[in-house]
């Protein structure tokens, strides 16, 4: 369960203005709009491997451990949903690699039913919860290719799952914590705060959509300069679609940085274009996602 990082910088993008104030205020909402897609991403280098974030991790969530194969101990509360680690730990071995997860503290995963009056007869709703009274559920990953990881969460997952003639709607509400270090490389520690943000992906066989809203802090730029850094506030006018190719074919965002300036974003002949203030600037995904990997 633990986040893996291995954050480096590709400076990317083309500018259409000289002003060096309009060109820092479109790096930035670059760089944090870089953050989410590489979050979100299915990389393995990606720091969305940290839990809490992906959007649609709430629907396929593999079953909690519930055996420390090589020490420490698990109890798990069926009717509760709670579970709780001791220094389990377990281990996967295959030929040469061996691979070693250390989880300590609490989890809960339950299904809470519809929270309001508007609730949809398809759609499941589960709350989970990594830590207990302050105290953040700690993970640590390390192998044999010298890997070593650790993540800590202290965060409120609110999600839900929804049925739809043509694929699966997942929204998941995020408030609390994530850290990440990445203890074989060394260097800062990643630290994402979620204020009650709201990430939503909805699946067909025609392709997938994602939307985010709300805000959260991130120190991503510390770790990679040209990453997210401070605070931000994301606003999904249209949400963000690809195609069943992967292509980007539409969206638009705006974000609100924590000086109060603007950055609109916008998606243009399958790349994303993002302007402030009369300046603008082209990105593709995949270098809005080198700026963070």
């Amino acid at each position: 369960m633990a986040g893996m990082l291995a954050l480096g910088l590709v400076a990317c993008g083309s500018e259409t203005t000289d002003n060096a104030t309009q060109a820092d205020v479109l790096s930035e909402g670059a760089g944090f709009v870089g953050l989410v897609a590489t979050l979100l991403s299915d990389s393995d280098v990606a720091a969305g491997k940290s839990l809490g974030f992906a959007t649609a991790s709430a629907g396929r969530k593999t079953a909690v451990t519930t055996h420390c194969d090589a020490g420490g101990t698990v109890s798990h509360d069926a009717e509760t949903g709670r579970t709780e680690y001791s220094q389990c730990v377990t281990r996967y071995v295959q030929g040469d690699y061996v691979l070693t997860s250390t989880v300590d503290g609490v989890e809960i995963i339950r299904e809470t039913g519809c929270p309001d009056s508007g609730c949809e007869a398809q759609t499941r709703y589960y709350l989970d919860q990594y830590g207990e009274n302050g105290e953040p559920l700690t993970a640590q990953t390390a192998d044999s290719d010298g890997e070593d990881v650790i993540s800590t969460l202290l965060l409120d997952d609110q999600y839900s799952i929804t049925d739809l003639a043509d694929g699966t709607a997942y929204t998941s509400v995020l408030d609390g914590v994530v850290t990440t270090r990445d203890r074989a490389r060394g260097g800062p520690e990643l630290r994402l705060v979620y204020q009650q943000t709201r990430f939503a992906e909805v699946e067909t066989s025609t392709g997938y959509s994602l939307e985010i809203d709300g805000a959260f802090t991130a120190n991503a730029g510390a770790i990679s300069p040209g990453c997210g850094q401070g605070a931000v506030s994301f606003e999904t006018t249209t949400p963000i679609q690809f195609d069943a190719s992967n292509a980007l074919v539409a969206g638009a965002l705006n974000l609100l940085l924590s000086d109060d300036r603007v950055v609109q974003v916008r998606v243009e002949q399958g790349v994303f274009v993002l302007e402030s203030e009369g300046a603008s600037r082209r990105y593709s995904v995949d270098e809005l996602q080198q700026l963070c990997s």
